[in-house]
């Protein structure tokens, strides 16, 4: 079984998340899949129909049920590096049973900073989101809720920024573009058959395969930060899921 919770270099994270998303891709896919598909085909008719307000919200919505995604994967990954069997009922099982209410808090809090920032100028969004790139990951394997959950992201990656926003990126940027080209492939290929709803829904589809990449990579940086500053390790990781 490979090590994922270890130091890696910026190669190591890019391979080692399409790596991790190919072995566990049903449940990554489905767990993703499943909160963040119907609000993103709701963003997009919202869009169609030029219902801004609906639209913002709906945005809104989809980047906090994204964060609430990520939280599963999070129990997920670590699943799979333990040698466990992940699945998508436990993952959220684990959630909605035990820590539900911190991550709703922290994420909403993770959220709102970072929209706000966006709307003061793109640039202080752009820094929040890189200081609380880790929030959902410290919630459920830390037990941190609300502000301190912010405050040990951004302690977390404090030295790395950097590093953390360039390798982020560029997996955001290989999601979108390969959301992309499989939305137009798809869309073209299903839009004739089932028309221009049941094209948007099959792009939005495309889009939803590749999104669960920049999800897996968070998981990552976290392990690869907690173990470059607290020589964290596998047995350190089995007693936080069992948090």
């Amino acid at each position: 079984m490979v090590n994922y919770v270890r130091e890696q270099t910026v190669g190591e994270l890019i391979r080692n998340t399409f790596a991790i998303y190919g072995r566990g891709f049903s449940v990554i896919f489905l767990t993703y899949f499943l909160p963040v598909f119907p609000v993103n085909l709701c963003v997009t008719e919202a869009q169609i129909a030029g219902a801004k307000g609906l639209y913002l919200l709906g945005t809104f919505v989809s980047v906090f049920v994204s964060l609430i995604a990520c939280g599963a994967i999070t129990i997920a990954i670590s699943d799979m590096c333990l040698g466990n069997k992940p699945s998508v009922a436990r993952s959220y099982g684990k959630i909605f049973g035990e820590m539900l209410g911190k991550l709703f808090v922290a994420n909403l809090l993770q959220t709102l900073f970072v929209l706000i920032g966006l709307i003061l100028l793109i640039v202080p969004g752009v820094i929040a989101a890189v200081w609380l790139l880790l929030t959902p990951s410290v919630v459920i394997l830390e037990g941190l809720g609300g502000m301190n959950a912010l405050k040990r992201s951004k302690a977390l990656g404090q030295g790395f920024y950097w590093r953390n926003f360039g390798v982020f990126l560029l997996v955001m940027v290989i999601c979108v573009v390969l959301g992309g080209i499989l939305g137009a492939i798809f869309g073209a290929i299903f839009g004739a058959m089932l028309g221009n709803f049941g094209g948007r829904l099959v792009y939005v589809l495309a889009q939803t395969l590749s999104a669960p990449l920049s999800l897996v990579m968070v998981v990552l940086l976290y392990y690869d930060l907690r173990v470059r500053k607290e020589a964290y390790d596998a047995a350190a990781l089995a007693e936080d899921l069992r948090r």
